[in-house]
């Protein structure tokens, strides 16, 4: 066998080695399974506070209007939510339908979260996360 075919063997082993042991990772960083704290920071859950200022398709927040649970009120683009205590929050929709989705924060570090949500109402059942809604527009 020559050098060539034998390097060449070496470099396909090598890479098919490498790709071989490790199993698909569907996070950007970090082990298997286990997102690094940057990560997280960047989609609004535990490991920092990321400051949105845009909703998201970049359009940036025009205002904001107070959104108290419980209380009805006119839809508008998007909700965030400053969450400073975890837990789970209730929106309803225009047409009714409700969907109740996990928010997270602390008082030593509340998390501000934008969802795209034009809601009528933050609804007081279902919703147990400590935190301040406003209607962004």
């Amino acid at each position: 066998m020559n050098m060539r075919a034998i390097l060449l063997a070496a470099a396909i082993s090598l890479v098919a080695g490498s790709y071989a042991t490790h199993a698909y990772d569907p996070w950007p960083t970090g082990s298997a399974g286990t997102p690094d704290a940057h990560v997280l920071s960047a989609q609004g859950v535990p490991g920092g506070t990321p400051l949105g200022t845009s909703d998201t398709q970049g359009a940036p927040v025009a205002g904001a209007v107070a959104l108290t649970v419980g209380v009805a009120a006119t839809p508008l683009r998007a909700v965030g939510v400053l969450a400073t205590g975890a837990g789970n929050v209730t929106f309803q929709f225009p047409d009714g339908s409700t969907l109740t989705l996990p928010v997270y924060g602390s008082p030593s570090a509340p998390i501000w979260q934008i969802f795209p949500f034009a809601v009528t109402e933050i609804l007081s059942s279902g919703t147990t996360a400590t935190a301040t809604y406003s209607n962004l527009k």
